[in-house]
């Protein structure tokens, strides 16, 4: 499932490796991941100032376990 995060930028982002960083970390929080997801693409908007990091989750899989009779 794709998703997509948006980051404005302040004086603490100055390069792409800043917004990346902060793009891992907010995905990992948002899709309650031990690892960071895939980041697909990162796009920056002139007109709004803002960046769009478009991130990949995969769905868990769930097992039931079965109780024993």
């Amino acid at each position: 499932m794709l998703k997509a995060l948006v980051i404005i930028p302040n004086s603490r982002t100055r390069e792409i490796s800043d917004i990346l960083q902060i793009a891992k970390s907010s995905a990992r929080k948002a899709a309650h991941l031990e690892k960071n997801p895939p980041i697909l693409a990162i796009e920056y908007i002139s007109r709004l100032n803002v960046y769009v990091v478009v991130y990949e989750v995969f769905k868990a899989k769930v097992s039931r376990l079965r109780g024993v009779n």
